[in-house]
């Protein structure tokens, strides 16, 4: 596969997996989409702590993996 096309099909995979999170019912509360429209904090006066912590730790896990590859190249 060519660059091109993995990035696409990484894409289209996540795209996949976001739209499953909404129509599950069991997966909801992990929904990406749900957390970025803001709809449970509008409609419902909810705040979606496990999306919120879930979204930080994932942040918090690729920034510091992002440092840690920097460290490692050698210039």
């Amino acid at each position: 596969m060519t660059d091109v096309a993995a990035y696409t099909a990484v894409g289209a995979m996540v795209l996949l997996i976001g739209l499953f999170t909404i129509l599950a019912n069991g997966l909801t509360p992990y929904s990406m989409f749900r957390l970025m429209n803001g709809a449970d904090y509008f409609f419902n006066h909810h705040i979606p702590w496990a999306g919120l912590v879930l979204s930080a730790t994932i942040g918090a896990v690729l920034a510091w993996l992002s440092v840690r590859l920097v460290e490692a190249r050698d210039f």
